[in-house]
């Protein structure tokens, strides 16, 4: 018989939360001035920012972001998923 175990927030912690792209995301996560630079403009940690990315994170879609988005090549139609 199983039991019945209740999830705890450490179980969603790596959950999927937003519409950042894949491709977005991991280019978050693999170039460091990238994500340092929206960290910047977000005036948050540089890991907030790396951790955002893991889940996808719709705080990282916002307005204010979308210059160093473009700086880096990607528009306004690559940094949502595709459904």
């Amino acid at each position: 018989m199983k039991e019945k175990v209740k999830k705890t927030m450490k179980d969603y912690r790596k959950a999927k939360t937003g519409d950042l792209s894949e491709n977005v995301a991991n280019h978050i996560k693999e170039c460091n001035r990238f994500s340092l630079e929206l960290a910047g403009v977000l005036d948050v940690r540089q890991t907030a920012v790396l951790a955002g990315a893991d889940r996808r994170s719709n705080k990282l879609l916002g307005i204010a972001l979308l210059p160093v988005y473009k700086k880096y090549g990607y528009n306004k139609e690559d940094l949502y998923e595709k459904i």
